[in-house]
């Protein structure tokens, strides 16, 4: 067995995909017993849902062998109704130069949409996701029905992408990726939770962010989709915390 690097999850705890170069069962941990621990882990019902996330073609010891990495690594997965906070010292700059700030009216939305948006607001506001503005600068809410039928918050900033300067950080290319997967005989999917709300927006910049409702005027602290540079934000951040495991 080859010499294990050891991952912790507290300097390592998001990632939106996972390539193994060479991924094998027995090479997973160093592991050749099941533990007390582990076989209490096993009966729990944590255990339970990792073990739907398991391949069937694994036969049971490999099953155990992957429970007892789940178990190592259990702070890294997130519990249900389990609040998100940023755990990552990365913060996202919003650079807009000597422009002045750019403000926006709210768009007119039905009564249907208005409470859709309401109640999205006083969820993000509990979690402390946003927090209430005095903003200049103002960005309008829309709406995007999702498959389900429910409703996807999204915020236009059109207006203030361009003005800000761009982030030039490279992002991977699928060409590359599959690259490095050609030779890979096991895959691992994770799934990361609200991986853009890890990240805190720099405070100064959180202005920027503002956006208006037919109820008022809020921004975010942390990290929202529709900006600019959050792609390029996100994948230095990986880049840094996975940089020793390449």
């Amino acid at each position: 067995m080859g010499r294990q690097r050891a991952v912790d999850s507290k300097s390592c705890p998001t990632r939106l995909y996972v390539v193994h170069k060479e991924f094998y069962p027995d090479k997973i941990a160093v592991i050749s017993e099941a533990s007390t621990a582990v076989t209490k882990f096993a009966e729990s019902k944590q255990s339970t849902e990792f073990l739907q996330m398991i391949a069937s073609e694994l036969n049971n010891d490999q099953e155990r062998r992957l429970l007892a990495v789940f178990q190592e690594y259990s702070g890294a997965f997130k519990k249900q109704k389990e609040t998100e906070s940023p755990r990552v010292t990365v913060k996202h700059r919003i650079n807009t130069g000597d422009h002045p700030p750019l403000s926006q009216r709210a768009y007119c939305v039905s009564p249907t949409e208005r409470r859709a948006i309401h109640d999205e607001v006083e969820k993000m506001l509990e979690r402390r996701i946003i927090q209430p503005s005095e903003s200049p600068w103002s960005s309008p809410v829309v709406l995007v029905r999702k498959k389900d039928n429910s409703w996807r918050f999204c915020v236009d900033y059109r207006r203030l992408n361009k003005v800000t300067k761009k982030d030039v950080y490279p992002l991977p290319r699928i060409e590359d990726i599959l690259d490095c997967m050609q030779e890979s005989k096991f895959f691992s999917s994770m799934d990361l939770s609200s991986g853009y709300w890890q990240i805190e927006v720099n405070k100064p910049d959180r202005e920027t962010t503002a956006f208006i409702t037919p109820e008022g005027l809020y921004e975010f602290n942390v990290m929202p989709f529709g900006l600019c540079n959050v792609p390029a934000t996100f994948e230095r951040m990986m880049d840094n915390l996975l940089r020793h495991l390449k």
